[in-house]
C-alpha cells in the first residue's frame, strides 16, 4: 500500500497555522516527521498526522477523510455457491469484494487492486501445469509491495499443509463451514 506524506506546509493548512508553526511541533517532538534528502524539507505521513489530530482534539479535515483507502479483496471461485457465501463473509468483514473465475482475470485484478485479501477456490484453478503450491507462490511473490492474507480453501490438504505454515497464508476445508471462515477473517481484522 502506497504511503500518503504531506509537507509541512500541507499541515499548516490543514490546523490553519504558519509553516514555522508546524515546524516547531516538528522540533519539539509533538509532531513525527521526516526529512527528504537534499534540502531536508519536512514529510509528515498521514498515519501521524491523523494521530496527531486525534492527540490534540483537532477535528480531521474533509479532504484527509477521503484518503481512506477500502481494503480490497479478491476471491477467485467458479462455484457459485462458494462464491455466494463468501462474498458476505468478506463483505461482513468490511473488505469491497472483487470475484473472478479463473486465474488470469484475477491475475488482472490482482495487479490493478493490490488486495488486503485473496481467497482461492482452488477448483477454479483450471491449469493442469501447476499445483496448489506454485500458483500460491507466485500471488505472494506479486503481492510481496503490499500486506495479503491468502485464505486457500480446497476439499483436499494434500499439498496445502506446507505452505500455510507461512504467516499470511490460511487454509480453509471444503465445504466451507461459515462460522470458521467468519472467525478467521475477524481474526484477521483484528491483526492489522
Amino acid at each position: 500500500m502506497n504511503k500518503v506524506s504531506y509537507s509541512s506546509g500541507d499541515v499548516a493548512r490543514f490546523c490553519d497555522v504558519t509553516s514555522r508553526t508546524v515546524i516547531r511541533w516538528i522540533e519539539a517532538g509533538k509532531l513525527k516527521a521526516f526529512k527528504l534528502p537534499g534540502r531536508g524539507n519536512n514529510r509528515i505521513e498521514e498515519t501521524e498526522l491523523l494521530s496527531f489530530f486525534d492527540a490534540n482534539g483537532i477535528p480531521t479535515p474533509d479532504e484527509l477523510k477521503t484518503t481512506v483507502k477500502d481494503k480490497n479483496s479478491i476471491i477467485i471461485s467458479d462455484d457459485n455457491h462458494f462464491t455466494r457465501h463468501a462474498k458476505r463473509l468478506v463483505r461482513n468483514s468490511d473488505y469491497v469484494t472483487h470475484h473472478y473465475s479463473n486465474e488470469i482475470e484475477a491475475g488482472i485484478g490482482l495487479a490493478n487492486l493490490l488486495p488486503e485479501l485473496i481467497v482461492l477456490d482452488t477448483l477454479a484453478l483450471q491449469s493442469d501445469k501447476m499445483s496448489i503450491k506454485d500458483y500460491a507462490s507466485i500471488i505472494l511473490k506479486s503481492s510481496n509491495s503490499f500486506a495479503t492474507d491468502l485464505i486457500i480453501c480446497s476439499e483436499s490438504d494434500t499439498g496445502i499443509k506446507q505452505i500455510t505454515k507461512k504467516h499470511n497464508v490460511h487454509f480453509m476445508l471444503k465445504p466451507l463451514d461459515l462460522s470458521k471462515f467468519a472467525e478467521l477473517l475477524d481474526k484477521l481484522n483484528d491483526q492489522e
